[in-house]
């Protein structure tokens, strides 16, 4: 469902904007960062998206904690 919900938000969008933290790769060298996508007036974090829309579960990784005080309203 997460994957169908991503791609659906995603499908008119033609350009993503990667916002490295501290590491840009975890130790199993996955690309860590925050997602934007620009809406014509303003830029949006895809990450918070699938968070607010519960696709998504807040996993926070150190020393990449740039947004973790703005992804607490998201844990349950």
């Amino acid at each position: 469902e997460s994957s169908k919900f991503l791609k659906e938000l995603l499908a008119d969008v033609d350009t993503v904007y990667l916002e490295m933290d501290v590491e840009e790769e975890d130790q199993y060298d996955r690309t860590l960062a925050y997602v934007w996508i620009d809406t014509g007036s303003t830029y949006i974090m895809v990450n918070e998206i699938m968070l607010a829309t519960g696709y998504a579960k807040p996993v926070y990784i150190k020393p990449n904690l740039k947004y973790a005080d703005d992804f607490k309203k998201y844990e349950s």
